[in-house]
């Protein structure tokens, strides 16, 4: 049970901090800035590290964030015009 659970925290954790990387040349506008965007993609992480937890492949998710990146999300919210 603690191995699941460690299982899931430490890459959450990893693919969170991860992203503040293109905070520090982009930064996010939106209020909470940087810890915002950070906490959302950890959120991410935990959906899809449950996604490869069951399915016990990280392939859906790689799949998934490949189309969320295409989906040009995070270039709508940082060159959105004022």
């Amino acid at each position: 049970m603690a191995a699941d659970v460690l299982g899931y925290l430490y890459p959450t954790a990893g693919f969170a901090l991860l992203h503040y990387a293109p905070q520090s040349v982009f930064p996010s506008w939106y209020l909470g800035g940087a810890t915002s965007f950070v906490a959302s993609a950890g959120l991410f992480g935990l959906l899809w590290g449950s996604v490869a937890f069951c399915s016990g492949s990280v392939g859906w998710t790689v799949l998934s964030h490949v189309l969320l990146d295409f989906s040009g999300l995070g270039a709508r919210v940082h060159f959105q015009d004022d």
